[in-house]
């Protein structure tokens, strides 16, 4: 989970100001400061295509069960959103919150708001995973590079629902190539894997005083997720187990 994953709900409220009406007009103060800057806005993604896995169940010691030897496949996107966000109302560092969003298909409509870092390259969260070796968390990084400097990114693979599942392979790549992952999030569209499904996204930048700043669209078409578990074939135990009719030799 990660550890901010929550998006804090903010509410404005609109005040009607009333008051005497002077010769020559008064503009109503901003008791509230400006809203923050949202600019620089980049939504863009790649293919990663290169989540092979094999995963071997040892079987035979525990019940005398065939072993078996399952291949894990995945092909995903993986989406980078970054923009440069910035308070101009002192004081500096007045920022609540960034989130991207976009509105996700299906038999529901819904808004999601995913959180955006300034943090730099450090863990915001973990995941749980298990392999042959047994059961551990892989780190989860944001995608931000450089901590502070006032502009937030949030790298995620989008995936798209499937009937087929590849267990912790994209997971368990990233862990053993980077030493961490990039959290993801699954549409409740489906989509096939050779095609493709627009989706509209925008920044918002939200300051502790609840101004709301929120970017242009930007639409991104998004590739149907690829990924399966085959088995390739139920290895025999040795003796003293039984010989099955559901494993080879």
């Amino acid at each position: 989970m990660l550890k901010r994953w929550w998006i804090p709900a903010v509410l404005l409220l609109s005040i009607p100001w009333i008051g005497c009406k002077k010769s020559g007009g008064n503009e109503t103060p901003n008791f509230f400061g400006d809203p923050p800057e949202v600019s620089e806005v980049s939504v863009t993604k790649e293919r990663a295509d290169s989540f092979n896995c094999s995963r071997f169940e040892d079987l035979c010691a525990a019940a005398c069960l065939p072993n078996v030897d399952v291949s894990e496949i995945a092909n995903i996107d993986l989406v980078t959103a970054s923009a440069r966000v910035v308070d101009p109302s002192p004081p500096d560092g007045n920022i609540l919150v960034v989130v991207l969003r976009f509105l996700d298909p299906g038999a529901q409509i819904t808004q999601v708001s995913l959180e955006m870092f300034d943090s730099g390259p450090i863990e915001v969260g973990t995941i749980p995973i298990s392999d042959d070796s047994g059961n551990f968390t892989v780190p989860v990084h944001s995608g931000d590079a450089v901590a502070n400097d006032g502009i937030f990114t949030r790298k995620f693979y989008f995936g798209t629902t499937t009937t087929d599942d590849a267990g912790n392979c994209i997971e368990k790549t990233d862990y053993q190539t980077l030493t961490y992952t990039y959290s993801t999030r699954t549409s409740s569209a489906t989509i096939a894997p050779d095609a493709f499904l627009g989706f509209q996204f925008t920044v918002q930048g939200i300051d502790k005083k609840g101004n709301i700043a929120t970017s242009d669209e930007i639409i991104l078409p998004i590739q149907g997720t690829y990924r399966i578990s085959q088995n390739n074939g139920n290895k025999c135990c040795p003796a003293p187990c039984p010989p099955t009719s559901t494993c080879t030799p």
